[in-house]
């Protein structure tokens, strides 16, 4: 009989998890603007893998003689059939340009806002948990960096710093930090007063494990920002 109990639990578990996963996809169908950015997306990754593979294919010798070398008799060039973009003042295809950038910027900005997540939601979460003094010294950290321009505070760490891709990751994700913050104090805010929350703390489960994990299942909007060109 118990075996048979659990059988039905799981099948039961099943049906919801099923019914759960077909509601999202309705509900993902009929909002166009979240289609139009899957669209976006994949077309995103298959231009990177693309490329990707064409390095490999050719070693790296297509990019060599289309995308690095330059063509003075093709400075400026207008957009034509060969050149659907035009040519830069080296005499280089724009448009191979543009194709061959896509994985860079892309994974430029997936690295810069993980690590703004990273750096910014725990101070955020220690702030909501904790209140008081500290969540008051640690929001006004983050106010004075909100008081200073997203793109002028990159600007100002890739100057001190040097120019390489690392400190502009650096850059970028030190500018993002003090936003995902915020979103992850709110985030705790909501649920750490929350009926289940201190159930779960009077309980075996204290309130420390309980908040981090339902935190995890806030959204992060703007979350296309760190993606240079998006700003």
């Amino acid at each position: 009989m118990s075996t048979l109990k659990k059988t039905e639990n799981n099948l039961g578990q099943d049906e919801k998890v099923r019914s759960l996963w077909k509601q999202s996809v309705i509900q993902f169908k009929h909002n166009r603007l979240a289609v139009v950015g899957l669209v976006i997306i994949v077309l995103f990754i298959v231009t990177i893998l693309t490329t990707l593979a064409v390095d490999q294919i050719t070693n790296y010798s297509f990019y060599n003689e289309y995308i690095l070398k330059q063509d003075l008799s093709l400075r400026l060039a207008k957009p034509s059939l060969a050149h659907p973009f035009g040519c830069d003042e080296f005499g280089r295809d724009l448009l191979l340009r543009i194709l061959w950038g896509t994985k860079l910027s892309f994974a430029i900005g997936v690295v810069a806002i993980a690590l703004s997540v990273i750096m910014g939601a725990p101070f955020g979460m220690i702030a909501a948990f904790y209140g008081g003094k500290t969540d008051n010294a640690i929001m006004r950290v983050m106010d004075v960096l909100l008081a200073v321009p997203y793109m002028l505070l990159a600007m100002a760490i890739v100057a001190a710093l040097g120019t390489s891709t690392f400190n502009l990751l650096l850059a970028l994700a030190v500018s993002g930090i003090a936003k995902y913050a915020r979103i992850a104090r709110a985030a705790v805010l909501t649920v750490k007063d929350s009926e289940f929350v201190e159930a779960a703390g009077r309980g075996r489960v204290g309130r420390h494990h309980f908040v981090p994990v339902h935190t995890a299942q806030c959204p992060c909007p703007d979350s296309g920002a760190g993606i240079p060109g998006n700003r």
